[in-house]
């Protein structure tokens, strides 16, 4: 027996205008004036090259989103450029805006791209802490034990700085900033450098990481508020990383096996996931903090030739386009 849908068929609209694309995944409509049908789509993410930074450098901390970003410190040559250049990126242009006070590599860092965090850093590790208000930056409190190469992540006013290389052994420890002060918490399960950090301080990972062993740059450890767990690790183990998001929706940036690589992975606050690569190999770059695993930035960075890079690339998931169907 017929059916009424066999007889009639499925409706498709007629539209004088495409509408949005993200709104219409998986509709089929008329477009009137063109005459053409269409369908939107989904996909999954990628990377993106957009405008360079206006100097190539290395090491560098980034903070923001990919809209409204921070990148500062870092230098064009190791160990001796070592930089207090700072840009900010609006989502289409990188500008220099005014210095850091210290001069460093490596630093830890927080916050957002008018509210960011520089912590410690090298070539001397130094425990030096400073505060960025969207004009200029304050030096403030010192952390307790200097180092450089820590991960850091969570806001201007309650941020965590943990691990990290330094004078001889490598630190094992953690320490909380209030917005005031540093304080030691409760150390980390594995000690490492070069790591990465994504999160807030009541719900915060750090993964990847450098010697003393190759296999520590997989290791992922989350963080509640006061101890450290470890979790699933990373399909890609490397240091030099890069990280963005949240605890729940996390992003591993490139980095170096020792190789460099060019590998993206994504945390579901389970798991982790391979996605879109970079377009270039790099480590110790620049990227976002506050966003999820929907959009991110990475500026600059080291290349497989040592050398530093001025190229950025946004990243976006999924990606929506609306495209014609062709009737043969």
């Amino acid at each position: 027996m017929a059916t009424y849908k066999g007889i009639q068929g499925y409706t498709v609209q007629k539209l004088a205008s495409d509408p949005t694309a993200s709104e219409a995944v998986g509709q089929l409509w008329y477009n009137s004036a063109s005459g053409a049908f269409k369908i939107s789509t989904e996909a999954t993410g990628s990377w993106t090259a957009t405008p360079a930074i206006n100097t190539a450098r290395r090491y560098q901390c980034g903070a923001g989103s990919s809209t409204a970003g921070l990148i500062y410190n870092g230098g064009p040559n190791s160990p001796a450029g070592v930089s207090l250049l700072v840009e900010s990126w609006d989502g289409s242009s990188w500008t220099e805006t005014n210095n850091t006070s210290n001069a460093n590599n490596v630093r830890g860092r927080a916050g957002t791209s008018t509210t960011a965090m520089g912590v410690a850093g090298s070539p001397v590790s130094t425990n030096a802490t400073e505060l960025y208000n969207g004009s200029s930056w304050t030096e403030v409190a010192d952390v307790n034990v200097p180092r450089y190469g820590a991960a850091g992540f969570g806001t201007s006013t309650a941020a965590i700085f943990v691990a990290g290389d330094g004078p001889p052994p490598l630190p094992l420890l953690s320490e909380t900033w209030n917005g005031s002060a540093w304080t030691e918490g409760n150390n980390p399960n594995t000690g490492r450098y070069g790591c990465a950090g994504c999160g807030i301080t009541t719900a915060g990972l750090f993964f990847g990481g450098s010697p003393p062993t190759p296999s520590l740059g997989v290791l992922v450890e989350s963080y509640n508020g006061t101890s450290w767990t470890e979790v699933n690790d990373l399909n890609v183990g490397r240091y030099g990383i890069n990280g963005s998001g949240t605890q729940t929706a996390g992003m591993a940036i490139a980095g170096g096996t020792p190789t460099v690589v060019t590998s993206t992975e994504t945390f579901d606050g389970t798991s982790w996931t391979e996605v879109g690569d970079v377009t270039t190999a790099k480590r110790y770059g620049g990227s976002s903090t506050v966003t999820g695993t929907d959009s991110a930035f990475l500026a600059g960075g080291l290349n497989a030739a040592s050398a530093s890079m001025s190229d950025t690339e946004t990243w976006e998931s999924p990606i929506y386009s609306i495209k014609t169907v062709t009737v043969s």
